[in-house]
């Protein structure tokens, strides 16, 4: 069996918003670009994201079936997001996702 590694990558986005408005629409999920990132494709209708710790991030398509996209690991309003992330794969397979709200200047 081959060794795992870990490798993480960090990326800071600036966006004009306050961190409870930039939380809001991040958690909301409505930005994700489900015409070519899904796993249902052209019947992929929307993603959601239960808002506790444990819920569940999937996808909906157009019949109602649902997709496990991963798990929601943190949930702290509006600083932290973190979830488990493997659409279309096993759990066991999965990616952790960290997303940290911050304000800078006024």
């Amino acid at each position: 069996m081959p060794e795992q590694t870990s490798l993480a990558v960090r990326k800071t986005i600036s966006v004009n918003a306050p961190p409870e408005l930039a939380f809001r629409v991040f958690t909301a999920a409505a930005w994700w670009p489900l015409a070519t990132h899904s796993v249902f494709e052209a019947k992929a209708i929307t993603v959601t994201i239960e808002e506790r710790v444990g819920g569940r991030v999937y996808e909906t398509s157009s019949d109602g079936e649902e997709s496990l996209w991963g798990r929601v690991t943190a949930w702290d309003p509006p600083s932290q997001f973190a979830m488990t992330w493997h659409p279309g794969s096993d759990p066991s397979e999965s990616t952790d996702l960290e997303v940290t709200f911050t304000p800078e200047g006024s």
